[in-house]
């Protein structure tokens, strides 16, 4: 895999002290362009500042580098923009992978930790990693202390039940998506109710229709939760999908 390192090019993997505080944010295409990047860098200032850091990259910085990359690169890509607290700016690409997916899920028994900033994406972070190594399907959903849920190691997610789109609410102590802030945008603007609230795990099992969001694959319908299945594809994730789509193409 290709790595740029404050825009020098190098073969392989970056490999980061486990004690380096290193935040990133994922970035990917549509129509060839970084999507919705200046909120993606926004975060990744919000994350910087929380670790401490003090040279923060702009977005003009980054969208001249992404740019350059691009002329490299055939097809839509995702990249992965590391900051290290030295001011290293480190970007990782690679394909977006073609097709659709369908995701299956199981709880994780690990849980997301109030002593942990809700919006910090750092590499390492405890609680999402051991979720990530010990997942054995698409994602792995994790509650918080409380017992509620919040989102998945990588993800955020999303309920229908009667018509109604029911997500965790920020409170719950998730990471706030930006593809989840847009659908939630797209839902309301499409007429359909939507919940940002406290939400029981078993709740997700009485579902009508489950799907995820994250950055790489958009919109991610769900065909099964710890063995309990659903109907793919689901009617209102079908509308959903359809309205971020419009979302995406007038951006582009």
């Amino acid at each position: 895999m290709p790595i740029v390192i404050n825009g020098k090019r190098y073969d392989g993997r970056v490999k980061f002290d486990p004690f380096e505080p290193v935040v990133y944010e994922t970035v990917r295409t549509y129509c060839g362009k970084p999507f919705m990047l200046r909120e993606h860098m926004l975060r990744l200032a919000g994350s910087a500042k929380i670790v401490g850091m003090d040279r923060i990259p702009d977005v003009e910085e980054v969208a001249k580098l992404l740019e350059e990359l691009k002329k490299e690169i055939k097809g839509e890509v995702y990249y992965k923009i590391y900051l290290r607290p030295n001011g290293d700016l480190i970007v990782e690409y690679q394909p977006v992978p073609s097709g659709s997916v369908v995701a299956t899920l199981e709880f994780s028994p690990f849980r997301k930790s109030k002593s942990i900033p809700s919006q910090l994406k750092v590499v390492g972070r405890t609680d999402v990693l051991l979720a990530r190594i010990h997942k054995r399907t698409y994602d792995a959903l994790m509650l918080n202390e409380d017992g509620f849920l919040a989102e998945g190691s990588f993800s955020n997610v999303f309920l229908v039940k009667n018509e109604v789109l029911i997500t965790p609410s920020i409170e719950t102590g998730i990471l706030s998506g930006i593809t989840r802030e847009i659908v939630i945008k797209v839902a309301k603007n499409s007429g359909l109710c939507v919940e940002e609230r406290l939400v029981h795990p078993w709740e997700v099992l009485e579902a009508d229709e489950v799907f995820l969001t994250h950055t790489s694959r958009g919109i991610v319908p769900v065909q099964s939760v710890q063995g309990f299945k659903f109907k793919v594809p689901g009617k209102l994730t079908g509308v959903i999908k359809e309205a971020f789509k419009s979302f995406v193409m007038e951006r582009c």
